[in-house]
């Protein structure tokens, strides 16, 4: 795969994914089913959240019908899911955070603390609800359903913009969009550089999984592998389609990695990336945007709707009925 990807690819796929003006594969009146283009979708507590240009939307019966959602909610795009105990968060990608404890059937913001940068995705740790922002990271503590205001931690990051933050083995990792990937072992108190000299510098993120102890990276969207908490990092590109098509989207569902490449479909590992296999029978989306797995199911936003697979990617079906 292609390492260096040509400047006007890069520029096509950040306004297609800040602005969606290219987003929609089909388009009203074109004599076809136009769906809107899923940018987030999140799988949060048997309950799936997927937020589009059209609105926010969920579904309780994975993927029977959806709902749409927006009660408080501003007309503006949603970046990101998360939870903390049974309070749902959505971060908003022009700034703040909002929270639902109905399955979305109102929303509140809750945004003390915080400021005004766009939020672009959410870690938990316990009762710690951690904040990926472009303006560092924030943390609040939920107690008895009781959020405290957002307190930034961000002591160590030299990146402030952070494009993606999970969770895995009780360590925060936080990519993002210019000098790679940091961890914190201690709630974000501090933060260490662990790509430092792997890669060359402005080297950008734009996604992270983990799958057991192994740590997974999309690096100027080519997917990475790290075993040892990101000292060092394998590219794990071989057998992904070598036509300038990108990796946009990574997870992990079971013991698979699940990669969306943009123009080729979806591409699965079993063995932490050493191999890849398409797996496309029943999906037709051009464009593949967001990615989240649980109870055996995978749902995958895109530019023409949702696909769902109930059998580990074997089949997919469009679960558009709602949207």
């Amino acid at each position: 795969m292609k390492k260096i990807l040509l400047p006007v690819i890069v520029v096509a796929v950040c306004s297609c994914a800040f602005f969606m003006a290219c987003k929609q594969s089909t388009q009203p009146g074109s004599g076809n089913t136009y769906y809107p283009t899923f940018l987030t979708i999140n799988y949060l507590n048997g309950n799936v959240y997927a937020a589009a240009d059209s609105g926010t939307y969920v579904t309780t019966n994975n993927g029977g019908n959806w709902t749409a959602v927006n009660n408080g909610l501003p007309n503006t795009s949603l970046e990101a899911f998360g939870m903390v105990g049974n309070t749902v968060v959505a971060g908003l990608r022009t700034g703040g955070v909002y929270v639902t404890t109905n399955t979305g059937a109102t929303w509140t913001a809750f945004n003390t603390g915080l400021g005004a940068n766009p939020v672009t995705g959410f870690a938990t740790i316990g009762n710690n609800l951690f904040a990926a922002t472009t303006g560092g990271v924030y943390v609040t503590t939920s107690t008895n359903g009781t959020m405290t205001s957002w307190t930034a931690v961000s002591n160590g990051l030299g990146d402030m913009i952070v494009r993606a933050l999970i969770a895995n083995n009780g360590n925060l990792y936080a990519g993002t969009a210019d000098s790679g990937v940091y961890i914190s072992t201690n709630n974000g108190a501090s933060w260490k550089l662990v790509t430092d000299g792997v890669f060359a510098p402005d080297v950008s993120l734009h996604g992270l999984a983990a799958n057991g102890t192994a740590i997974f990276a999309l690096f100027n969207y080519v997917p990475y592998r790290s075993t040892n908490n990101g000292s060092s990092w394998q590219d794990i590109s071989y057998g992904l389609p070598n036509n300038g098509d990108i990796a946009g989207s990574i997870t992990v569902s079971g013991n698979d990695v699940i990669v969306g490449m943009d123009g080729s479909g979806l591409y699965f590992s079993s063995d932490n990336g050493n191999n890849w296999t398409a797996m496309n029978n029943g999906y037709t989306a051009l464009y593949t945007y967001s990615l989240t797995a649980g109870n055996g199911n995978i749902f995958v936003g895109t530019g023409s709707g949702i696909f769902l697979s109930t059998n580990n990617g074997t089949t997919w079906t469009a679960v558009n009925n709602g949207l």
